[in-house]
């Protein structure tokens, strides 16, 4: 829902959209290691075969990006738009092969949120050799390289506060692009995604129930230490002028905190024995998450063309006016629907494929 709030236009909620993005790779990381662990063994691991796990992974919502792409075609060619059909045509190859995060040229992604799909292929891509890396950690090895991990992300930060402030012209294009979108770095935090689940399934069952008793206050510990961090981040983000010492805070909470706690989140809510895990494992929250992954790429599009329709009717000042509340509420069920839509088309396409191949 951070994500929805950051695009919605929703003031004083800046982090949430860098937070769920962590969140979304930690996570993909964690139940990537749970499920294919036991049977790895069994896995294939060379460079055709983990395309082909890869792009199987994602097959089911790639069609869904294709249509969307597809879907923001007007606006290159309506509007007091000028771009040339040639930059329009690369633009379009560039996304449907996914390989939009991999450009620094500003918005690549003609999807703006399509990027994630460029980055969790290449993290997929890497897994089956991430997992016979892992396979022979000690614990005491894992926590190591989870260690290391946020350490780089700590220094690439401090790095990223130095450009930001130095003024160095290639920041917002280069350095901007390499800590946020580029598939190489956001897999770091799909590998410490993949650690924690390495340390979760190694957890004893002695281990899990002295912990136990714990959980509930450790939840809401951290719950309140992201509640926090994106408290601290906003007020810095608003600060009308930065200094060096409040852009670093910014760059460590943005690439480091985030990530940190959405891992421990992750590792905890995994245990399921909480009652907050509980109070969020609801009917309707439970609806939602099957649907996040639809939802995810169907809201930006529900927006842009709610945001061009506010704007068209009424003006500027007509879309600043109604442009947050219309998107929350109309483009929030809008996209409810078509995520219902979709999962429905979905699920009559994977029967059909499993009742071909159970017949040949």
């Amino acid at each position: 829902m951070g994500v929805f709030f950051v695009h919605s236009g929703l003031k004083n909620v800046y982090g949430a959209g860098e937070w769920g993005v962590s969140v979304f790779l930690i996570m993909s990381g964690f139940l990537c290691v749970n499920r294919y662990y036991p049977k790895m063994n069994g896995m294939q691991v060379d460079f055709k075969s983990n395309l082909v796990f890869a792009i199987k992974r994602i097959s089911g919502i790639y069609w869904l990006h294709f249509a969307l792409t597809f879907g923001f075609l007007p606006f290159y060619f309506l509007g007091t738009n000028t771009e040339h059909f040639l930059s329009v045509l690369f633009k379009y190859v560039i996304n449907f092969l996914l390989l939009q995060a991999w450009f620094v040229i500003p918005y690549m992604s003609i999807n703006r949120v399509s990027w994630y799909l460029s980055a969790i292929l290449f993290c997929y891509f890497l897994f089956p050799w991430m997992l016979k890396i892992i396979d022979k950690f000690s614990k005491k090895k894992v926590i190591c390289a989870i260690v290391f991990l946020y350490l780089f992300e700590l220094l690439s930060a401090i790095v990223a506060a130095f450009l930001d402030c130095a003024d160095v012209s290639f920041y917002n294009c280069y350095a901007g692009w390499v800590i946020y979108y580029h598939p190489v770095f956001r897999s770091i935090d799909f590998m410490i995604g993949c650690l924690v689940g390495k340390l979760y399934i190694s957890e004893s069952d002695d281990v899990r129930k002295k912990w136990k008793k714990m959980n509930n206050y450790t939840s809401l510990c951290i719950i309140g230490l992201i509640l926090v961090l994106h408290g601290i981040y906003n007020h810095f983000n608003t600060i009308q002028i930065q200094t060096f010492g409040s852009v670093l805070i910014i760059k460590i909470i943005s690439v480091a905190g985030f990530s940190i706690t959405s891992c421990m989140l992750v590792y905890l809510f995994a245990k399921n024995d909480t009652k907050i895990v509980y109070i969020m494992t609801n009917k309707f929250l439970i609806f939602v998450g099957d649907m996040s992954k639809y939802m995810y790429l169907i809201h930006f599009f529900v927006f842009e063309y709610i945001g061009r329709v506010l704007w068209r009717v009424g003006g500027e000042n007509f879309y600043k006016k109604y442009g947050v509340i219309a998107k929350l509420t109309i483009g929030l069920i809008i996209t409810i629907v078509l995520s219902m839509i979709w999962q429905k088309f979905a699920r009559i396409i994977k029967n059909r494929r499993y009742e071909k191949q159970s017949l040949s």
